[in-house]
């Protein structure tokens, strides 16, 4: 390839309009470029322009490369922002009915993160069927874990995990999230752009959401991390990503479940609802999914929980179907849920 022209000696008078564009999108050399353009002042992206190719001025921060006849103009590389002293990106607002599950968020805090260092396990699971809160959980403990003073964590991170997909999105955008120089790059930059910060800081917290296949994981946590992962999942078995004892979630306790009915309609117990609460709780097993479901039809109904009770007996499903669940980021109804858990175990046994 022969190098470039030289530019004409010939200029605009100051003021002169930019060339229009060809049909090609570009301006052609042969008109001349206005002289409010001045000589370069820094690089431009070689990856669009080439090595061979002439820069030959820039305006208004644009830089303008002559290439192979042609002038084209493109935008400045986005300016690097300072990186992130603190960052919360759990993308759930805490709810404001959460009950329960003290046990759980306490083992949480004891094999995460012990007296402010990191514990020696550094990775955990909440595991559990569908409708059993699991997400709602780590939602909990990553609002517990970045308030005040004393927080654990100065990141809070989190990532889809439900497919490859959103995996990879996620993990890769994590990179935009935190300020990162690859913030602009390909995702397949921007990984081990990640993977680089998450093993030269400390103090951070990183939510798999959904894993329900632990193995996907196992690429984006390769190597040495000085963080906390903890993960959500309906897998048993977690040994792809080294976890040996995930954490079971199982249904509420009686008086936690009752306790969240109330709380979920906004009224004080009296002792005819406070016994058909009981016996509500009871019919729906407990499940959070479930109570999630019935306390949201009975609060936007009006209905004591003896009305719900009465009707819920006599069509079951067809009536907690009614109102989805409103909190507690569940992605599917009672009906779906309990579907896929009967698949899930299906599945489980045939294996």
């Amino acid at each position: 390839m022969s190098p470039p022209e030289p530019l004409p000696d010939t200029t605009t008078p100051r003021g002169s309009p930019l060339p229009g564009p060809t049909e090609a999108g570009q301006t052609s050399t042969e008109e001349a470029l206005p002289s409010t353009v001045q000589p370069a002042t820094r690089s431009v992206d070689q990856r669009v322009t080439g090595e061979g190719n002439q820069v030959i001025g820039q305006n208004d921060g644009t830089a303008i490369a002559k290439v192979e006849g042609d002038v084209h103009i493109h935008p400045p590389a986005p300016p690097s922002a300072a990186p992130l002293e603190t960052y919360f990106g759990v993308p759930y607002q805490r709810n404001r009915f959460f009950t329960g599950r003290v046990e759980i968020l306490k083992r949480l805090q004891q094999q995460l993160h012990q007296d402010g260092a990191v514990a020696i396990n550094q990775i955990q699971a909440i595991r559990g069927l569908g409708g059993m809160g699991k997400t709602q959980t780590a939602v909990e403990y990553a609002y517990r874990s970045y308030e005040g003073d004393s927080r654990p964590y100065d990141w809070v991170l989190w990532v889809r995990a439900d497919t490859e997909a959103n995996l990879i999105s996620d993990f890769a955008g994590l990179a935009t999230q935190l300020r990162l120089p690859a913030a602009h790059l390909k995702p397949e930059e921007q990984i081990p752009a990640v993977q680089q910060w998450l093993a030269t800081h400390d103090r951070w917290l990183l939510i798999f959401d959904n894993a329900d296949t632990p193995e996907w994981l196992q690429p984006f946590l390769a190597g040495r991390y000085q963080g906390c992962v903890l993960l959500t999942s309906r897998a048993d078995v977690f040994d792809h990503v080294g976890i040996a004892n995930p954490l079971p979630l199982d249904v509420l306790t009686d008086q936690e479940a009752v306790d969240f009915l109330f709380q979920r309609v906004g009224r004080d117990p009296t002792a005819p609802e406070q016994q058909a609460a009981i016996e509500l709780a009871t019919d729906l097993g407990n499940l959070p999914l479930a109570l999630e479901q019935a306390g949201a039809f009975i609060l936007r109904q009006k209905l004591s929980f003896q009305t719900y009770l009465s009707t819920y007996r006599k069509r079951r499903l067809q009536q907690l179907e009614k109102v989805k669940p409103q909190t507690g980021q569940y992605p599917a109804s009672v009906l779906t849920t309990w579907s896929l858990n009967l698949q899930a175990v299906e599945t489980a046994n045939a294996a």
